[in-house]
């Protein structure tokens, strides 16, 4: 390696592809939960396929370029085709840390290849090669390499991700806040969007029929200085792993979760029509017979999404599917989200009384084998909602252990706030 050219890295082919990737990156998001006004949040990433497409272009004839350009004094010693096939990523991260002399070692390890990417300091990769010059040689790559591996959006539940990982969200805005958790809207770049809808409002193969496809999805990151946020994320994600197989229209769509900078993170449906709460307060109740029926037939769908979370959930095992016992002990006009977007045309519904009303929030739902029975210990609803039992009058009652049952939900009364309306 002694015997290798250095980069020139004023040589105007390398100069015009440094400007080229700078102009083509976009902007992503690195720890979506981090305040907005952190310069860390935001991360520039450049789309795989403007690189791909940047190399394959006339024959090759950037990639050959930029390879000549890299050894002007000899024939260079990799293909521009091998390049273009096994290590196009490496070799931009490469010219964009100084080291693209070096690519014949990646392409000769097939280790070394993009599609190993990204490489994990802690554990190098076998045979990356050493640098007498530079000594934080794999250091620098693997800072570089985010910029060309962002994280491909797919169904995934509770994944730790890596801190400097970049996210393909291009757009995001806060929409929600509560005490344990905010709401942003968020836009995938569609390069890197698998998530994928059936009519269910949950999350299909690739392969399956996808009545919805959409780049907009809703994120909910529980705060961290909740001290109750690992509680109330692990429950919404095992509440809404167990619904998945339900096929239950009135659910809010699931897309998986995950963990970045110590902040719990779930990809959710996007409702456009925020939530019921609001609705009654910006849409004037129906008045003519069509658009009455219209309402409550659509408000009333959410029972039986209530009817499905109390009698039908199943959770599969290596023998048999285990019946559970579950109610949400939440239900309100808050947590009740609408959407007005036909799930099977992607269309708008014109009458506002014809929208898709979706229970959503499981965050502090309830969980047992039948065979365990169905109670459990209150988990302290909205007050306002919350079933007269568990009313806690005092500092000396709200220490006391309360019991409670599926009936909970029935004193939620969405329907009786619907008819005060």
């Amino acid at each position: 390696m002694a015997s290798l050219d250095r980069q020139r890295d004023y040589h105007p082919d390398i100069q015009t592809f440094v400007k080229w990737v700078r102009d083509n990156s976009v902007s992503g998001i690195i720890d979506p939960g981090r305040d907005d006004r952190s310069a860390e949040k935001h991360a520039a990433f450049l789309p795989y396929p403007l690189l791909e497409e940047h190399f394959k272009v006339n024959r090759r004839d950037n990639l050959k370029r930029l390879l000549r350009a890299v050894f002007p004094n000899s024939l260079p010693p990799v293909e521009a085709d091998i390049v273009a096939r096994d290590v196009p990523k490496v070799f931009c991260i490469l010219l964009l840390i100084g080291k693209a002399e070096y690519i014949s070692s990646f392409t000769r390890e097939v280790a070394l290849a993009d599609n190993y990417l990204p490489f994990n300091i802690q554990h190098p990769p076998l045979n990356f090669p050493t640098c007498g010059s530079d000594d934080h040689f794999l250091e620098h790559f693997c800072d570089k390499q985010w910029k060309l591996c962002p994280l491909k959006m797919t169904y995934r539940t509770d994944v730790e991700l890596q801190d400097s990982l970049i996210l393909p969200i291009v757009k995001s805005k806060k929409i929600g806040e509560g005490g344990s958790a905010t709401i942003y809207e968020i836009e995938i770049l569609p390069e890197y969007n698998h998530l994928f809808c059936s009519h269910s409002g949950q999350t299909t193969d690739r392969t399956e029929t996808c009545y919805t496809k959409t780049n907009t999805f809703a994120l909910k990151t529980y705060n961290v200085n909740s001290h109750r946020a690992s509680d109330y994320y692990d429950t919404e994600v095992n509440a809404f792993k167990l619904f998945r197989n339900t096929r239950d229209v009135n659910m809010i769509g699931f897309h998986g979760s995950f963990k970045q900078g110590g902040r719990f993170n779930l990809i959710l449906e996007y409702a456009n029509e925020k939530s019921l709460e609001d609705y009654f307060q910006n849409t004037s109740p129906p008045q003519d017979g069509h658009d009455i029926i219209q309402f409550w037939e659509s408000l009333c769908k959410v029972i039986f999404s209530i009817n499905i979370l109390h009698t039908q959930l199943c959770k599969p095992s290596s023998s048999k599917s285990q019946r559970i016992n579950g109610w949400h002990q939440d239900v309100k006009p808050a947590n009740i989200l609408l959407s007005s977007v036909n799930a099977e045309t992607n269309d708008r519904i014109a009458s506002p009384y014809a929208w898709n009303f979706k229970l959503a929030d499981m965050g502090i739902s309830h969980f047992k084998p039948s065979e365990d029975g169905n109670t459990d210990q209150d988990s302290q609803g909205t007050k306002t909602y919350g079933a007269p039992e568990c009313h806690r009058g005092d500092d000396v009652s709200r220490k006391n252990k309360i019991f409670v049952t599926p009936a909970v939900d029935i004193c939620s009364r969405p329907a009786a706030n619907a008819a005060r309306w």
